[in-house]
């Protein structure tokens, strides 16, 4: 994982939404459990962190949204 990307994609796209979301969803390539940072008070603005799903190893982009879109609702 890349956490400090995540930081900067999360803290960009608060600073620039119109309109922020209910919750929030995130979807790991890998087996790292969710990044503290996002216990962090700025990051409330994204909801609650409804799911961390990851996948216990890299198997890649595809396999990854066919996983999450199996997972949620």
């Amino acid at each position: 994982m890349r956490p400090e990307l995540l930081r900067r994609t999360l803290d960009t796209f608060i600073e620039t939404a119109d309109i922020l979301p209910a919750a929030t969803v995130i979807y790991e390539d890998s087996h790292e459990p969710a990044p503290r940072f996002l216990l962090e008070p700025k990051y409330q603005a994204l909801g609650p962190l409804r799911k961390w799903f990851h996948n216990g190893r890299r198997r890649g982009q595809m396999f990854t949204l066919d996983r999450l879109y199996d997972q949620l609702p």
